[in-house]
C-alpha cells in the first residue's frame, strides 16, 4: 500500500513491490514514473481507499500474481544492463 500524495521520479517503493510480485495499491502521483499500471491499483480519493480496503474484491485482487514481465521489468539485471548501455553511449572506447 503506498498512498504517496507528493514527491518526484519512480516510487521506488512500488517498483520494488511490484519486481517482488505483490500488487501495490497507490495514488496516481505514486504511479507516476513507472513503465506500466499493470498490477496496479491506482485510487486517489479517500472514499475510494475506504471502499476498495473494506469491501470484498481487495481478497481476489491481492491473489492476483503481478505478471513476470512487470516483474523483469525492475530487475537488477535489467537495470545493470540499462546502466551499461547508458555508460557505453557516454564514455569513450578502451
Amino acid at each position: 500500500i503506498a498512498p504517496i500524495r507528493l514527491g518526484a521520479g519512480v516510487k521506488v517503493k512500488s517498483a520494488e513491490s511490484i519486481y517482488n510480485g505483490l500488487p501495490v495499491l497507490t495514488t496516481t502521483h505514486g504511479s507516476e514514473g513507472l513503465a506500466s499500471t499493470e498490477g496496479l491499483r491506482v485510487l486517489d480519493s479517500p472514499d475510494a481507499w475506504s471502499t476498495f480496503l473494506n469491501g470484498a474484491e481487495i481478497l481476489e485482487w491481492i491473489q492476483q500474481p503481478v505478471p513476470q514481465e512487470q516483474r523483469d521489468h525492475y530487475s537488477l539485471l535489467r537495470g545493470a544492463k540499462r546502466l551499461r548501455c547508458f555508460l557505453d553511449q557516454i564514455l569513450p572506447p578502451d
